[in-house]
């Protein structure tokens, strides 16, 4: 709530910067789909900052990974009526997992907030006799390519190098395309 209360003291202290302001409704530009954990929070700012400055806030869902969104925040006036609401998929991942970008995830944007934050979790099926990570670890080493796992998007890119013992022998099916099946990526045991 008091990281709440600073987002509205800051949209509300524009004012001295521009006398009119806001004097038409606010843009924010979330980068996933409706429904979304990202959606959600940037709904329940919005609104909050609506009611605060009595001006509409009007949530705009970009998906596509947040390229799209990235994309259309970066060529935005930089006049305070357009917020971007993304993750770490497009200022950290994206850079890495792209050839090119039409936007510059350090360059194009000045970050004003962090607004959550939340855990990665990982799931095995019930008959799988790995009950702790550990015990997964030792199960895909005795057993190199044999086990794979699947992530709903590119943020979890990271997933495979979770620590330094992270089995290299675990396929992951690597989400590209809604309406392509997903591409997997192994790794050799003893490889980077």
């Amino acid at each position: 709530m008091r990281l709440l209360s600073f987002l509205v003291a800051l949209i509300i202290a524009l004012p001295a910067v521009a006398q009119d302001y806001p004097n038409k409704p606010i843009r924010i530009i979330t980068a996933f789909g409706a429904g979304t954990a990202t959606d959600v929070a940037a709904r329940v700012i919005g609104a909050e900052i609506a009611s605060q400055i009595g001006q509409s806030v009007v949530i705009e869902n970009k998906p596509a990974e947040g390229q799209i969104a990235a994309q259309a925040a970066a060529a935005a006036a930089p006049d305070g009526y357009t917020l971007f609401f993304t993750t770490q998929t497009t200022q950290a991942i994206n850079p890495h997992v792209y050839k090119a970008l039409a936007y510059d995830p350090v360059k194009s944007f000045t970050p004003i907030a962090g607004i959550t934050q939340g855990p990665q979790i990982v799931m095995v099926r019930n008959d799988l006799p790995a009950k702790t990570i550990d015990e997964l670890i030792v199960l895909a080493k005795a057993q190199p390519g044999k086990l794979s796992f699947g992530t709903a998007t590119v943020r979890a890119v990271a997933a495979p190098s979770f620590s330094r013992s992270w089995p290299r022998s675990i396929c992951w099916a690597f989400p590209t395309r809604p309406s392509r099946k997903p591409l997997p990526i192994c790794w050799a045991a003893g490889s980077t």
